[in-house]
């Protein structure tokens, strides 16, 4: 899910192949894509990410193990990686999340347990960090990622002005933080899986605003703040299901509260969501 300049979401639609463009309040805009392998089709598309010229999107998908740029105006194809199944150079095992920082796409090579960096411009692989395991720095079965060019305070005072990379490991139950070059900075969670304030129960979405951590985790959202690592906020949106995209599109009107949805996978419904 990817918050637009304009105010509209666009959603992955996976299970129908398919992108969606809604409004603000949820009203369908329009579509693109459709199932299948050709360039423009799509096979379960996951996690998104705005292009640097605004006007395109780099898309996951999860069925075709790629990732395609999809020009948003009219849903034709621009780019996409060429590497196919497997576990190589250049190669995906059901990608699930994407982030664009500074020139290059981190991409969540989930069955792989790595984050694959690639070249926006060319989609060439540069380098992967990761690897199977529960020690920092290494995955089981990652799902979303973020970047956070605006974060400040990391850990006392840690990192001052760099940008970061934040990646939900679902099965360790645990987010974690890493520099550009895929350096390990911290985790925040307990590595085990829990409902107590600051556990996780299979982390998802995530994604960063100012100073804080947003996690949409298997049947609630958690709010943590990005210096300490303490959890401010937990919610559980109506009516049950698991969560799993979430994003931020701004501020409300007249307030310092942040708007945002997620995603809620077993009832196919968005949620709007207000960050205090």
């Amino acid at each position: 899910m990817l918050p637009l300049e304009d105010g509209n979401i666009l959603v992955s639609d996976t299970r129908n192949h398919r992108l969606q463009l809604l409004s603000a309040t949820g009203e369908p805009r329009s579509t693109c894509g459709r199932a299948g392998t050709a360039p423009g089709e799509l096979n379960s598309p996951t996690g998104m990410c705005i292009a640097e010229d605004g006007k395109s999107v780099y898309v996951c998908e999860d069925g075709n193990h790629r990732i395609q740029r999809i020009r948003l105006s009219d849903g034709a194809s621009l780019q996409m990686t060429t590497g196919g199944f497997g576990s190589g150079d250049g190669e995906l095992r059901y990608p699930e999340g994407i982030a664009l920082a500074k020139g290059s796409l981190h991409v969540v090579d989930s069955i792989n347990n790595r984050v694959v960096v690639f070249d926006a411009a060319t989609l060439q692989q540069k380098f992967c960090y990761g690897g199977m395991g529960s020690a920092p720095g290494k995955f089981n079965e990652p799902y979303g990622i973020c970047a956070h060019p605006q974060v400040k305070l990391w850990r006392d005072g840690e990192g001052a002005g760099r940008e970061a990379i934040y990646v939900a490991d679902q099965l360790n139950h645990r987010v974690q933080a890493f520099t550009l070059d895929g350096t390990f900075v911290r985790s925040f969670g307990h590595g085990q899986r829990g409902t107590a304030p600051g556990y996780f129960s299979f982390p998802h979405g995530l994604t960063a605003w100012e100073d804080l951590l947003i996690v949409a985790e298997e049947s609630r959202v958690q709010v943590l703040s990005v210096k300490t690592g303490q959890p401010l906020q937990v919610f559980s949106p109506p009516g049950g299901g698991i969560l799993w995209g979430l994003c931020l599109s701004g501020r409300e009107s007249n307030t310092s509260a942040g708007r945002g949805y997620v995603v809620n996978r077993d009832r196919s419904i968005l949620h709007a969501l207000k960050i205090r």
